[in-house]
């Protein structure tokens, strides 16, 4: 239970760290929370005030089911109907594989960033396995932050899964590459 909670503590204190480095004029920021399976809470709608957010983090208490899927779809369709922005980047941050049954639609995300953050999981386990998987599936990346025992390692997981590109669409680059050597050649 002490380890627990010692890697909750770290997980909110890296949250709010992150979340303070962000620019208060554009990124906006919403807090979706997965409790258990049946149970994911927008506890705080899209907001460029951090403060709020840094609120939530202090109320969110571990409730040990991790309904991934589920989360993913909710916070792709809430992002549809509420964020403003062009780029929008879904980040989940994880200290387990899925336990909850539900079918995804994973379908939908390709104008999404997607990221799993796993912390507090043992690189090239069983478990770290099920994520990539899964990550895969979402047309998302995978980083490990196995070192929950410190808040810095969480934090360099999240500016790295914020600062990554969306991944081009593939078609879309390979007819715009022929276009420019065809260009080229006249």
């Amino acid at each position: 239970i002490g380890d627990q909670n010692n890697k909750m503590a770290n997980a909110k204190a890296a949250v709010k760290d992150f979340i303070s480095g962000l620019n208060p004029i554009s990124d906006e920021v919403a807090l979706i929370v997965f409790y258990d399976c049946d149970n994911i809470t927008v506890e705080q709608s899209f907001t460029t005030d951090k403060t709020l957010i840094s609120n939530k983090i202090d109320t969110i208490q571990p409730s040990g089911e991790t309904p991934l899927s589920a989360a993913l779809d909710y916070a792709k369709n809430y992002m549809e109907k509420n964020a403003n922005g062009a780029k929008k980047k879904v980040i989940q941050f994880t200290d387990g594989e899925e336990t909850c049954s539900h079918k995804a639609a994973y379908n939908g995300t390709e104008d999404m960033e997607i990221s799993v953050i796993g912390f507090g999981i043992p690189k090239g386990s069983n478990q770290e396995a099920k994520l990539k998987n899964y990550a895969k599936k979402t047309g998302g990346n995978y980083l490990n932050a196995a070192d929950s025992s410190t808040s810095e390692a969480l934090v360099s997981s999240l500016k790295q899964a914020y600062a990554g590109a969306i991944k081009p669409n593939l078609a879309y680059s390979s007819r715009m590459n022929k276009g420019i050597a065809l260009s080229n050649k006249g």
